[in-house]
């Protein structure tokens, strides 16, 4: 029987960073984001966000938690909720309000989702230095959502600020996690950690002899400023990192980045054992790796060939899903209850095959690209075979066709052979290595 924290997970990618990364990575993030849901979905039964991945998190202010809901065929109440919140007080609405507080005084909460650094540092100072009569007021409204967006909006304009996007949708985000009752997803106290943050930290690899002496410099101070604490305050981090890399060049302001994540994996790691879940350290949205020009993830499940599998996951209809989950049910409940690799494997090569299927149906264009094949197929190759692919996919010129036109009524045969090998490759690597990021990437509750 596996144990109750094997079937929870908390992701990297579903952190504020991680929302921020995925948004600025690609303009079709929203299939990203639904996709990797809908993958976890089947593979664990909960998935566990910290309050704050809600409060500041800015994929999930752009969806409604029934909507959301629906996408991932998930609509169960109570203890069989899909999603669970673990929050620092027992609704939402009063995470919220409690978000401005430290210990009864004002906090200057750092907004990761407000893109505009003056005006993240704005309101930070302005919630700081709020007066008390200000700060009970927020704490004491029934509105939520309206009352911390209106201290905000007046920070900010007393600083001179008149675009104001960010802190609309942060309320119209908040309205829809705060303003209603929790129906489809599950809000529980979080826990505070046993395991030191120190101990979290350690468990990923910092490859420091690789950055620049500057870098290094920024993460000697950090480290001798937070990594002692049991639970390093994560606005004052981001406080620190901001004006790192502000006062950076373009190596070393990548750098700092990759130290900050560091840290903030580290934390997110303590939050996960405390909140006995398996924690998923590894990003979809490619996150930055230290060294020459690196800014790929080999581990990141959406680069493989074919193209976007958790993409096409996340844009196939809701319906369609719920099917799925329907097909999958068997499998993946002897999976949640046994944890064997055989079932893990089995279901994730289940899932792939569908999700491609019917991903043909919803991008027929890209699953019937015999030129993007060819392409993938020469790369594969090692580029030998170029100019057949080329002379396959009718690039020649009008003189040549006569001599090539006997040939062209062998390209489909042939093209059909080739790509159904092609598939059968590509398909193998692709479940391999999401089973591989699931079976390695994912590490267990207390993990030395």
């Amino acid at each position: 029987m596996r144990k109750k924290e094997d079937c929870r997970v908390q992701a990297a990618t579903y952190s504020e960073l991680g929302q921020i990364a995925m948004v600025s990575s690609s303009s079709g993030w929203k299939a990203d984001f639904v996709g990797r849901l809908r993958l976890d979905r089947l593979l664990f039964r909960h998935i566990v966000l910290p309050d704050a991945a809600v409060i500041d998190g800015l994929c999930f202010h752009l969806f409604d938690p029934a909507d959301l809901a629906l996408e991932l065929a998930a609509e169960r109440h109570g203890d069989d909720a899909v999603i669970e919140i673990r929050a620092r007080a027992d609704t939402m609405a009063d995470s919220l309000r409690t978000v401005l507080d430290f210990e009864g005084s004002p906090r200057g909460i750092w907004f990761d989702s407000i893109n505009d650094d003056g005006l993240r540092d704005c309101l930070a100072r302005g919630l700081s230095r709020l007066t008390p009569k200000q700060h009970r007021a927020v704490l004491a409204s029934e509105n939520a959502p309206r009352a911390l967006a209106d201290l905000l909006r007046r920070i900010a304009r007393a600083e001179g600020f008149a675009e104001l996007g960010d802190i609309e949708r942060m309320e119209a985000g908040w309205a829809r996690w705060c303003g209603t009752p929790s129906k489809n997803f599950q809000v529980r106290r979080w826990q505070d950690p046993q395991q030191s943050y120190e101990t979290a930290l350690n468990v990923t690899r910092l490859f420091s002899h690789l950055l620049t002496d500057d870098a290094r410099s920024v993460l000697v101070e950090a480290q001798q400023r937070f990594q002692s604490q049991n639970k390093p305050l994560r606005t004052k981090m981001r406080q620190f990192f901001a004006t790192a890399r502000r006062q950076a060049d373009g190596r070393t302001a990548d750098e700092i980045t990759y130290i900050e994540r560091w840290m903030e994996t580290g934390w997110e790691r303590m939050v996960a054992w405390a909140n006995e879940c398996t924690y998923a350290s590894d990003s979809l949205s490619s996150p930055f790796r230290v060294g020459a020009n690196s800014t790929t993830d080999d581990n990141a499940i959406d680069k493989l060939e074919p193209t976007s599998f958790v993409r096409i996951l996340g844009a196939i209809p809701a319906d369609d899903f719920r099917e799925m989950t329907s097909r999958l049910s068997d499998i993946r409940d002897r999976w949640l209850t046994k944890g064997q690799f055989d079932d893990l494997h089995s279901l994730i090569e289940r899932c792939v095959d569908i999700t491609y299927a019917r991903g043909a149906a919803v991008e027929p264009d890209r699953a019937a690209d015999t030129r993007d094949f060819f392409v993938d197929l020469t790369s594969l190759a090692g580029g030998s075979g170029a100019g057949w692919a080329l002379a396959m996919t009718g690039v020649t010129s009008s003189a040549d066709s006569a001599v090539v036109g006997g040939v062209a009524a062998a390209i489909p045969i042939v093209a059909n052979h080739a790509r159904s090998l092609f598939e059968a490759r590509a398909r193998s690597r692709l479940v391999g290595r999401v089973v591989e990021f699931y079976s390695r990437a994912a590490l267990p509750v207390g993990h030395p």
